[in-house]
């Protein structure tokens, strides 16, 4: 399960750490950019619906189980730069490898939020990055990461022009 929070947390984090670096405040850079941030391990629950999951160390997902998370974002000079806010729902029961879930996250930055949203199932991600507001306006693109030591994601974005 954990492993299951991580990705989803990573995916979302990388959405909002390409935002972050693309703009400083103000409109949107023209062209396309590609940015990374660092999430780092954060708040997680997971909501067992029945059926209930028998076995904790290895659950089974049912349909209507979801989990929820925050997470603290830093660029890559390790400096505050938001929280990442995710919640994600099973819409296809299974064990991690199988089950599939949709996730919204946003990405509270000082200069606005960004939106992105991922249908995930096991270790395969695709994330898009469906819009924003303030700086973000208009963000749209795809996010892409990887694991690090200690709890942590790095996440690549790229915003499209």
């Amino acid at each position: 399960m954990r492993r299951f929070a991580a990705l989803a947390t990573a995916a979302v984090a990388a959405t909002v750490i390409a935002g972050i670096l693309t703009t400083s405040g103000g409109a949107q850079q023209p062209g396309e950019r590609t940015f990374k941030i660092i999430e780092e391990s954060g708040t997680f629950k997971f909501i067992d619906t029945a059926p209930k999951a028998r076995n904790p160390r290895n659950p089974r997902f049912s349909i209507g189980d979801a989990f929820v998370f925050t997470s603290p974002l830093r660029d890559e000079a390790n400096k505050p730069i938001g929280t990442l806010h995710v919640y994600c729902a099973v819409t296809r029961g299974g064990n991690f490898s199988r089950a599939t879930s949709q996730c919204n996250a946003t990405f509270a930055l000082r200069n606005g939020t960004l939106a992105a949203s991922a249908a995930l199932k096991g270790e395969d991600a695709s994330i898009a990055v469906v819009g924003g507001t303030g700086a973000y306006e208009g963000a749209r693109g795809s996010i892409t990461d990887r694991d690090l030591p200690r709890d942590r994601t790095e996440d690549t974005i790229h915003l499209l022009p």
